[in-house]
């Protein structure tokens, strides 16, 4: 990793699902460089067992980073977890309280069919899980 000084969350969410294991950590001193900034914001809503998501999410090309902002208009936390083509997890917004508003920046690197999905509990069974295309 090549984190630069901040306050940061690791996690580890076995089988993809739930909270998982997490703690969060303090980089002080001389580090990695800035992440580069994100090409663009993408505002997805997180609505009862559901998103809405906009239209701008099928103009995202291969290898943009998206500063993805989740807000939590619903009653539960939610997330918002990002799949790849090979279906391995690229990135997540954490868990978001209801309420809250919740970010991430994530890179989409290869062309394909990206999962989104929360993967809290039973949220995804409940319809919280879409796709989108990068070409």
């Amino acid at each position: 990793m090549n984190l630069t000084e901040g306050d940061y969350e690791l996690a580890c969410k076995p089988g993809q699902t739930g909270k998982g294991i997490r703690t969060k950590i303090s980089v002080s001193g001389p580090g990695g460089e800035a992440a580069k900034a994100p090409d663009r914001e993408i505002e997805i809503k997180a609505v009862d067992y559901g998103y809405v998501v906009p239209s701008s999410l099928s103009t995202i090309t291969a290898g943009q980073t998206i500063e993805f902002e989740l807000e939590n208009t619903g009653t539960v936390e939610h997330e918002f977890e990002v799949l790849g083509p090979d279906g391995k997890a690229v990135g997540e917004v954490g868990e978001t309280e209801a309420g809250k508003t919740g970010k991430a920046d994530i890179t989409l690197t290869k062309s394909g069919t990206y999962t989104f999905r929360c993967g809290i509990e039973d949220h995804e069974k409940r319809g919280m899980k879409g796709t989108f295309v990068v070409p």
